[in-house]
């Protein structure tokens, strides 16, 4: 059976580089699910982690933890995001002062906080498009 290619049209949320997600994933769309499903569990695995390695006052575990979320924003759509996490991490590397480490930390969970709504809701928007499909 043929399907009208103008139903099956998926557009990701303004919110996201739609522009960088169809280059990604291509009409892929189940591995876009599947990578937003996974994606807003890590995001929130890694803040929790973060915040205690902060407390802590270990920068370089915090930096390894960050460093390995960076690329998650960019297979979620979210490029400022993306460079937001680049710049901390060379915040991290500076050799800043563990307060204003904590200060930016702050600011940027607040964004990654707002990102795991996003992804949570656009997940949910891929997984009833293709299941109208299944």
């Amino acid at each position: 059976m043929s399907v009208d290619t103008n139903e099956t049209d998926f557009r990701f949320s303004e919110v996201f580089d739609s522009l960088s997600l169809n280059d990604l994933y291509g009409e892929d769309l189940a591995m876009a699910m599947e990578v937003f499903g996974g994606s807003a569990v890590r995001i929130s695995e890694t803040l929790k982690a973060a915040r205690a390695y902060i407390d802590a006052g270990d920068r370089d575990r915090l930096l390894r933890e960050i460093h390995r979320i960076r690329p998650v924003f960019g297979y979620t759509g979210q490029p400022l995001l993306q460079d937001a996490v680049g710049r901390f991490e060379g915040l991290c590397r500076s050799g800043a002062a563990m307060s204003q480490v904590t200060e930016e930390f702050e600011e940027l969970g607040r964004a990654m906080r707002e990102s795991i709504r996003l992804i949570e809701g656009e997940h949910a928007r891929l997984t009833g498009f293709i299941n109208r499909f299944a």
